[in-house]
């Protein structure tokens, strides 16, 4: 019997602890007291407290934030309220909500209850200036972190600091910065660009009577931008440069001193600019790094009809020079990075030479594709416009030409793609054309539009083509003046071509080609 008794004190003892009640008959359930909870009537006034989370721009209360406070996980109702009490002052408080500022925080039981996060999500919808229609592809940039426009011309973008500024880029308009603020709303309207320039050589920008002849005829004609050798064929830099490398090997010519004076002077007269880099052919390069050279197979370095060598499109330590460079030009404010010679050789004896890697049509493809892909996640975020030259052929071959160039591959990391479609470069009876030169506008005419119709599918690209203002150097040897020269303008315009470039190695051109501006 003792041993019965003390089984059933047992029991009721556990039950007890576990706040289970014993009912007589007809007897409430006995239910333990609950901690005290604001939410819960009778609970003692001067022990609750209520906080509110509000939105610090639009001062509207948050409703699904996470609170952390303590060892406590709540979340705020529609009214932006938490429940607290007192009793908490002094325990850490975390509150976080998607698109908002993390707050972090000790609680203060006695004091002000209220909490206001930062919104840090920016959405807006841009569109072009001219007709209002929504724009897709647009880059937009908060420093490194971008997205681009969907098809709606929508975008969010998220987080962005206090203060921020924003960049917007798509090809064929002028680049757009613009102050949030304390928005989290902003839509945008792009301008239209048109850019039609012309080439200012290496030798040229650094001597000042040919370079103010050409920016005279800028500001005198329908011309607006200047496309400029920072690096040229001669593997040389235009002004002292930071790039280690380029110093060491004796690249650094210094013909410019002052080219952020320069760059300056062009923006105050609305010019806009083209930084040139000639990529791949590097004859100083090649000679500082043999490893780094194309070779032949017989042993050496390749030398191309130039008598200069070129380096390996294979090799990354390349591309990391050229990109370097290309960074340096963007930080002393050019527009747009122009990449040249982005290809393999084509003159010279390049049936015997070695490369890093074996040269197939794919491989060939995937090195440019490289170099494109790293320079332009470098050079975006600086706000450049980014362009790459290809031969006129590429714009009709479907093949990569044994050079590396396929249009539709490059043209994903471009903005500008400018073949060089020159009449004097086609062989008679191109594109049914009997001698191209004595046809510029119809050679022009026939092989943009090619590349036009092939790029359609992919919108953010833009035909730019580069033109000929110099003598035919073909059998003929065709004088070129203001017709020939007006005859490719109009033909690449009709074309589809977004703007046009003049090519002419000394830079001076024919100015009674020129519309006024």
């Amino acid at each position: 019997m003792a041993a019965r008794k003390l089984l059933i004190l047992v029991l009721l003892l556990t039950l007890i602890s576990a706040g289970i009640g014993i009912l007589g008959c007809g007897e409430a359930p006995f239910k333990r007291p609950e901690a005290a909870d604001p939410r819960v009537p009778g609970l003692d006034p001067a022990a609750a407290v209520t906080g509110i989370v509000r939105d610090d721009y639009a001062n509207q209360p948050i409703e699904g934030a996470d609170v952390a406070l303590g060892d406590k996980r709540l979340t705020t109702d529609d009214q932006g309220n938490f429940p607290a009490r007192k009793a908490d002052d002094g325990a850490a408080l975390t509150i976080s909500r998607a698109g908002y500022d993390n707050l972090i925080t000790l609680f203060d039981g006695n004091g002000s209850h209220e909490y206001r996060l930062r919104p840090n999500l920016v959405r807006g919808r841009v569109v072009d200036d001219e007709n209002g229609q929504p724009l897709s592809g647009v880059s937009v940039f908060h420093g490194e972190r971008f997205t681009t426009t969907d098809a709606q011309g929508e975008y969010s973008l998220a987080p962005v600091g206090a203060n921020a500024r924003l960049m917007l880029l798509l090809s064929g308009y002028a680049r757009e910065r613009i102050e949030v603020g304390r928005s989290t709303t902003v839509n945008v309207r792009l301008k239209r660009q048109i850019i039609k320039g012309a080439y200012l050589s290496f030798y040229a920008a650094g001597w000042q009577p040919r370079r103010d002849q050409l920016l005279s005829l800028i500001d005198n004609s329908e011309l607006n931008a200047v496309v400029i050798d920072v690096k040229g064929d001669v593997a040389k830099v235009l002004y002292p440069t930071n790039v280690s490398l380029a110093r060491e090997i004796g690249a650094d010519e210094k013909l410019v001193d002052d080219i952020d004076g320069l760059l300056a002077d062009l923006k105050k007269r609305q010019i806009y600019t083209i930084a040139r880099i000639v990529v791949f052919k590097d004859d100083l390069l090649a000679k500082a790094r043999p490893e780094w050279a194309v070779q032949m197979t017989n042993g050496g370095p390749f030398i191309d009809w130039e008598d200069l060598r070129w380096t390996d499109p294979f090799r990354r330590e390349v591309w990391e020079y050229n990109i370097a460079l290309a960074e340096e030009a963007a930080r002393h404010g050019f527009d747009e990075v122009q990449f040249d010679y982005v290809r393999f050789p084509t003159d010279g004896d390049v049936g015997n030479v070695v490369y890093s890697q074996q040269s197939t049509d794919e491989n060939r493809q995937a090195a440019l594709e490289g170099f494109l892909a790293l320079a332009r996640a470098r050079l975006r975020p600086l706000g450049v416009f980014i362009s790459a030259d290809t031969f006129g052929w590429t714009l009709i071959r479907q093949d990569d030409m044994g050079i590396g160039q396929h249009i539709e591959a490059m043209a994903q990391y471009l903005d500008y793609l400018s073949p060089m479609v020159y009449p004097s470069t086609w062989g008679p009876g191109s594109l049914d054309v009997p001698y191209p030169p004595a046809a510029p506008g119809d050679i022009v005419q026939k092989s943009v539009g090619f590349g036009v119709e092939r790029l359609k599918p992919i919108p953010t690209i833009k035909v730019r083509a580069w033109l000929q203002d110099f003598d035919d150097y073909g059998p003929r040897k065709l004088s070129y003046n203001a017709p020939e020269v007006r005859a490719q303008i109009d033909a690449a315009t009709a074309a589809g071509s977004y703007g046009w470039l003049l090519w002419n190695s000394v830079s001076l051109y024919t100015g009674e080609a020129l519309g006024g501006d």
